[in-house]
């Protein structure tokens, strides 16, 4: 059984437009790209890497713009189809502020755990594909 996540991308029609400046090789002139949220996403945690970094797989969004406002800055959602695992992700709560949450996904439910917890899971998954 997969859960489905939906994270709602604040401000992706100015990421739109960053794209298309970027493709072109253009560089805008009255705005800051740095004004930007970041983008949300989700990846799998699929092992460690050196100094508790976690060894990612980012999953493919699907894109909801039903919800969107005239100007897509508001109501656009990232849905996200997940599997069993332990996941990051990042959730955009404002054009300033975005928030990195773990969530561990299993058969029946989904939690939302630390990043202690995360670290915790996957020690003891490589623990027990050692032995």
């Amino acid at each position: 059984m997969r859960h489905i996540l939906e994270l709602e991308a604040v401000d992706d029609h100015l990421r739109q437009r960053a794209r298309q400046f970027q493709k072109h090789e253009m560089t805008p002139r009255r705005w800051k790209l740095q004004a930007c949220a970041k983008s949300p996403y989700c990846a799998r945690i699929i092992g460690l890497r050196s100094h508790n970094r976690f060894d990612r797989e980012f999953v493919k969004p699907n894109i909801d713009f039903s919800r969107a406002n005239e100007i897509g800055s508001r109501g656009i959602f990232y849905v996200y189809y997940l599997a069993s695992g332990i996941y990051e992700c990042q959730r955009v709560q404002s054009w300033r502020e975005s928030v990195i949450i773990f969530m561990k996904v299993n058969n029946r439910e989904c939690l939302k755990i630390s990043r202690e917890e995360a670290l915790l899971c996957l020690s003891k998954i490589g623990n027990a594909a050692s032995e």
